[in-house]
């Protein structure tokens, strides 16, 4: 059984039992329907009334000083195009100086090259090592990365307890995806208790005490998890 079907399959039950306007059916019925958000950079707003060209001069000079922020601000020029020829490979240079100074942001984009091959070389285990440095770091969309990377195995051995501490803490974070992701891998069983008719009961409970949406989709999971009734 595939999770959608099986996520389909929880949808089916609460139907049949509550009807399809049921706040746990809607629920359930929007963790099928959302797709994942595909662009994880990070974007910077450059230009405020200066001419393209006369900000990128700044910057340069400002990252010849070895400014993190500067390095990286033209790091995104480059790999956008915005005030700069577009250039994976000058980007790549750029995030790398201030990646190597402990700019998370930084760290988090270069990791995001290394995994998709634009302007490095494809490498997914190095890809991990960036992300790890933004994760530990708080960066959430580095987190939630690191917890698919695990999740598929691509660059590290795959690994459902690693996948789920990582989207648990994307999703403490507030990364929405991440949510989406650990709800599927407890609806999967994947290094944790699956036990459907026990969390619709705790889904029922939740809703009841307010929370809604992913937030009571998360709880009701942690309850089953922790052994909670």
């Amino acid at each position: 059984m595939t999770v959608l079907e099986m996520l389909k399959e929880m949808l089916a039950k609460e139907i049949e039992e509550h009807g399809p306007e049921s706040i746990v059916a809607k629920n359930l019925a929007r963790q099928i329907a959302e797709p994942d958000d595909g662009d994880d950079h990070f974007h910077v707003v450059m230009i405020k009334g200066d001419r393209p060209e006369t900000v990128r001069q700044r910057q340069l000079e400002n990252a010849a000083q070895n400014d993190a922020e500067a390095q990286f601000e033209l790091g995104v020029m480059y790999d956008t195009g915005e005030g700069a020829p577009q250039s994976h490979t000058e980007a790549a240079k750029w995030y790398r100086k201030a990646a190597e100074q402990g700019w998370a942001k930084a760290q988090h984009n270069l990791g995001h090259l290394y995994e998709n091959g634009e302007g490095v070389p494809q490498d997914c285990a190095e890809a991990v090592k960036w992300y790890c440095m933004a994760a530990d770091q708080g960066v959430t969309r580095s987190q939630y990365n690191l917890g698919f990377m695990y999740d598929y195995g691509e660059g590290v051995a795959q690994d459902f307890t690693e996948a789920l501490m990582w989207y648990r803490a994307a999703a403490n974070g507030g990364h929405a995806d991440a949510k989406n992701k650990l709800g599927v891998m407890y609806a999967r069983g994947q290094g944790v208790p699956q036990d459907y008719a026990r969390v619709l009961k705790s889904l029922k409970k939740f809703e009841s005490q307010g929370l809604s949406g992913d937030d009571a989709i998360m709880a009701a999971f942690e309850e089953n998890v922790k052994g909670g009734h």
